[in-house]
């Protein structure tokens, strides 16, 4: 049975997503076109069916069409078993948006972490059309949290510390992570990447364009462009190979989901990769709205090393400065930026050491 949040749907469903630009991207936006209701009841039935037999008959009841929204997916399929409640969730998307994901997803339910999970159970997935490179991955059913304590939080990041395993069984063969977007290249050049000049190269080029937009703080810039130069290299040349674990790349509020018991797990597994885990910390709280000051102690007083406090705010400020607007700049460098540089020059030289 196939239900529709709004009539329109039941004539036209018209899902737009924005797809990576590449050399052999001609638009930058493409769509998946569904005329009537008998295409959809097709594509719901295939997953239906994949569903029962990939987990001993298991019956879906009913299924809903949701747009969640996101520029990785075409949409999402909800669905209610036998008491119900929904229960389910089927991602749609092409599939090279959503094949790291499902390889990441089947080595974490492979590991049977129990309460150590951090991702949700993964129940089905295969292809809705290979004509067009459709592919679907259905999963637990998580719930919203809309402000998840500090310590929630914590728990979540360290028990994502399991995931450096996928990397030595499974990596090798799946495709590494690419740039294209602001986030993805921060990971692939500096939170990922191991060479110091290309890092370097990056970073010079990253604080340019912020400069360039960010004429009237220019002077503030270019001095913590030289902070942070600076820092990276001392921060390079101590690295050692424990320093490097499993980055979710989208660490923020929107990806944590609550499951049926209440436990935090994380969701939308598209940018992971090997790197400098306080990228993690450090892009959550970037999106606080809280100062600096406000939000740094706690997560930093539970790290290890200083090494790690001060890659933190490293990271930090990189993370706040990746979609600055000018109009909202200036609190915005006063109560984040300006504090963190602080923190990171702090007997820079004689604290960064093992």
């Amino acid at each position: 049975m196939v239900n529709f949040l709004k009539k329109t749907l039941l004539s036209q469903l018209v899902v737009f997503f924005n797809q990576r630009a590449d050399e052999q991207t001609i638009l930058k936006k493409k769509r998946l076109l569904i005329e009537t209701q008998e295409q959809m009841r097709e594509l719901v039935n295939r997953v239906e069916k994949e569903i029962g037999q990939e987990n001993n008959g298991l019956k879906v009841v009913e299924t809903n069409y949701i747009g969640l929204g996101g520029s990785n997916n075409l949409g999402f399929f909800e669905h209610k078993k036998s008491t119900g409640k929904s229960e389910l969730i089927t991602k749609i998307a092409y599939s090279q948006d959503i094949q790291r994901e499902k390889s990441f997803l089947k080595w974490h339910q492979s590991q049977s972490l129990g309460d150590m999970g951090f991702a949700p159970e993964m129940l089905a997935s295969g292809d809705l059309s290979k004509r067009n490179g459709i592919d679907f991955l259905t999963t637990e059913k998580l719930y919203s949290v809309k402000n998840p304590t500090e310590i929630q939080v914590w728990d979540l990041y360290e028990r994502s510390k399991i995931g450096v395993g996928f990397f030595s069984e499974e990596f090798k063969n799946e495709p590494l992570l690419e740039g294209g977007s602001r986030i993805r290249n921060m990971l692939v050049h500096l939170v990922a990447n191991q060479d110091v000049n290309s890092g370097k190269k990056y970073l010079s080029e990253f604080m340019e364009e912020r400069v360039a937009l960010l004429t009237p703080f220019e002077k503030s810039l270019r001095e913590s462009k030289s902070a942070l130069l600076e820092f990276y290299e001392s921060m390079k040349e101590t690295v050692e190979s424990g320093d490097l674990g499993f980055v979710h790349g989208d660490f923020k509020t929107a990806n944590m989901l609550k499951d049926s018991t209440g436990r935090l797990k994380l969701i939308d597994f598209q940018y992971y990769c090997k790197g400098f885990r306080e990228w993690d910390l450090a892009f959550y709280l970037s999106k606080k709205k809280k100062r600096f000051w406000h939000v740094f102690p706690f997560y930093a007083d539970r790290l290890e090393s200083d090494n790690e406090r001060r890659r933190l705010a490293f990271f930090y400020i990189l993370a706040v400065l990746l979609h600055p607007k000018p109009e909202k700049f200036l609190p915005l460098y006063k109560n984040k930026i300006a504090p963190a540089l602080i923190y990171l020059k702090m007997n820079n030289s004689n604290v960064y050491k093992k």
